[in-house]
This record gives structure tokens, C-alpha cells and sequence, in this order.
């Protein structure tokens, strides 16, 4: 059974994977209302992000350290 520290980070990894496969694809886009919303976007993830970390945070004070 996976534990629900694991399952998290596992989230985190997979935003923050998410996050540079965005900001690459961003990068070498030429319309300017699809990087608007790919800006909109990596907003709602890293904010996804800092609100895993702070989870992550509160699971260490129960289970071993990473």
C-alpha cells in the first residue's frame, strides 16, 4: 500500500514535470491568446505546488524525514 506522503510527493514531481514541459512548449509558441492561457496556466500549478509543499511539511511531522 503506498503511503499518502509518497502519493504526494509523487504529485509534486508530476506538477513540477508539468511545469517545464509548459514553459518550454510556451516558449516557442507564436499566438499570443495560447500563451496568455499557458501563463494563466503555470499560475494555478505553482500555486498547486506551494500548496503540496506545505502538505508535504505537515506529513513530516508524522512519518520520516525524506
Amino acid at each position: 500500500m503506498t503511503k499518502p506522503l509518497d502519493k504526494t510527493l509523487e504529485a509534486f514531481q508530476n506538477i513540477e514535470d508539468a511545469i517545464i514541459d509548459i514553459k518550454t512548449q510556451r516558449n516557442i509558441m507564436t499566438d499570443t491568446m495560447t500563451i496568455v492561457d499557458y501563463d494563466k496556466i503555470l499560475v494555478q500549478l505553482d500555486e498547486a505546488s506551494k500548496n503540496l509543499i506545505s502538505a508535504i511539511v505537515i506529513f513530516q511531522k508524522y512519518e520520516k524525514s525524506l
